[in-house]
């Protein structure tokens, strides 16, 4: 390679030799599109998807040359591949629906594709940099993604499914050709991701020494707080091993697990005031936590604690409200989230946002903060006090005065709480999950018992013996044993 630049720093060489390599590389696409362009043949007889018909051992050379492309060409390279590209969807197309109509069969087969499919990745991946320069003018879809995607945003996100399977089975892809799809982790399956998590995590682990608690179990969250304070966040790296005082035993990961599942329950003991939980069960910081003197100081051990599990893939049984766990991921609140915190408030905007409000309402651009029985008025925007909320302005109205409760109000507990997680959880690392799957990263998954609601559902027009409920509960199975995390989503 070193060779290669030093011909290539001739402008004139460097010419004459890309000429000849794009020459290769277009004769090489030719007989491997020669060789897509058969019929798309599955064997599916032994229950795996085997791809017939095809071989392919030109693919691995021309992906290798496209690289040399690339790397010679300043990361930038002619697109004169389209047939090839063309017969490739074709393959990916009928596998997709192959796969789709059944879920849980083997596809190991379609690796075959895999050095055309990265040859993809490498070709376009400057679409992919164009649109990412770009996409603060963008306008985006519930998925994230731009509504007019580039060419390599839409084959992700049109194969998906296989491009996940891929990875599964190769999981450097993602820090190789692959890579483009961590720009867009709506597209990757929660496994895929959290392998990925975790293979960036160990690679900031420089083999820290280990640390050890000593603590009282009725004073355990005061002698965890005190002895994890000093700790720098390396040392909390390290591995940690638990001591309860007045009793016997050598921890070998049954006291650890022990100690996080106790300190779940602390965190949420009222006598600290740090959270208050919602309807719907789930806590969020406590607006009047300042009433604890100690208060952001305990929210940033409580994030060091949580941050601590994940970097141990240990499970802790917290479960936040969907808007903390945004903030923690990074994201912006919106109303919609306002319906775990207070779901009388939340209809109350909803019938804002449903109705013309047009001489109903008599209201303003403030908000007004009671703690502890003195009220405070506190303006959404510069001047907010002398402007009414209309019919035309109430959208805004609606998601300021969501951000001022959800937010706000809590803003130094968040930012306490953030300051502790993010010493252990880099903030671009947890950024690739959504708010559910941040709660199965903390908390795990729950213990799913299939006999039990099977004994308990009740049927109308059908019978626990019908085949289409045998059908129903044998798919049931099958799906907790591949893919427990999106039964478990739905």
């Amino acid at each position: 390679m070193k060779i290669l630049r030093r011909v290539c720093a001739n402008e004139k060489n460097r010419g004459l030799l890309l000429s000849e390599l794009h020459a290769t590389s277009v004769s090489l696409s030719k007989s491997i599109t020669e060789e897509l362009s058969k019929p798309n043949s599955f064997d599916t007889s032994s229950g795996s998807f085997i791809v017939n018909n095809i071989t392919l051992p030109q693919g691995l050379p021309f992906l290798r040359l496209l690289k040399l492309m690339v790397t010679l060409d300043g990361f930038s390279i002619q697109n004169d591949y389209n047939e090839l590209w063309k017969y490739l969807k074709d393959w990916l197309n009928s596998g997709t629906i192959l796969v789709e109509e059944n879920s849980t069969a083997d596809i190991s087969s379609f690796s075959i594709l895999l050095p055309i499919i990265e040859s993809f990745f490498v070709v376009h991946q400057n679409d992919n940099e164009l649109e990412s320069s770009c996409s603060s003018s963008l306008t985006k879809s519930q998925d994230g993604l731009s509504t007019n995607p580039s060419e390599l945003v839409q084959f992700m996100k049109q194969y998906k499914l296989i491009l996940n399977y891929l990875i599964k089975q190769n999981p450097e892809l993602l820090e190789g050709t692959f890579s483009s799809m961590t720009k867009y982790p709506t597209l990757l399956d929660f496994d895929v991701k959290r392998s990925f998590f975790r293979s960036q995590l160990s690679k900031e682990d420089r083999h820290f020494g280990g640390i050890s608690l000593k603590v009282r179990r009725d004073r355990l969250f005061e002698d965890s707080y005190h002895q994890i304070k000093p700790r720098t966040a390396d040392e909390l790296k390290g591995r940690l091993t638990i001591q309860f005082v007045n009793e016997p035993g050598i921890d070998a990961g049954g006291l650890l697990k022990d100690w996080y599942q106790e300190l779940s329950r602390q965190i949420f003991n009222p006598g600290y005031a740090l959270f208050i939980q919602s309807a719907d069960s789930a806590f969020q910081p406590n607006k009047d936590s300042q009433v604890n003197a100690h208060h952001l100081d305990f929210f940033e051990f409580c994030g060091r604690v949580i941050g601590k599990a994940i970097y141990d893939g240990a499970n802790m049984d917290v479960h936040f409200t969907r808007s903390f766990y945004k903030h923690i991921l990074g994201k912006r609140v919106v109303w919609k989230d306002m319906e775990a915190v207070d779901p009388e408030y939340y209809k109350n905007l909803k019938w804002m946002l449903d109705n013309d409000i047009t001489d109903v309402m008599d209201l303003n651009f403030i908000a007004e903060v009671n703690s502890f029985g003195v009220v405070k008025v506190i303006e959404l925007i510069p001047g907010g006090t002398d402007i009414l909320v209309t019919e035309e302005n109430k959208h805004k109205y609606v998601q300021l005065i969501s951000e001022f409760k959800m937010t706000a109000t809590i803003e130094k507990q968040i930012q306490a709480f953030l300051k502790g997680f993010y010493e252990l959880i880099p903030k671009k690392f947890i950024s690739l999950f959504n708010e559910l799957e941040l709660e199965l990263l903390i908390s795990g998954l729950p213990d799913i018992d299939v006999e039990d609601m099977r004994r308990n559902t009740e049927y109308t027009g059908y019978r626990a013996d019908s085949p289409i409920i045998q059908y129903f509960w044998n798919t049931v199975k099958d799906l907790l044993k591949k893919n427990v995390h999106f039964f478990y989503n739905l």
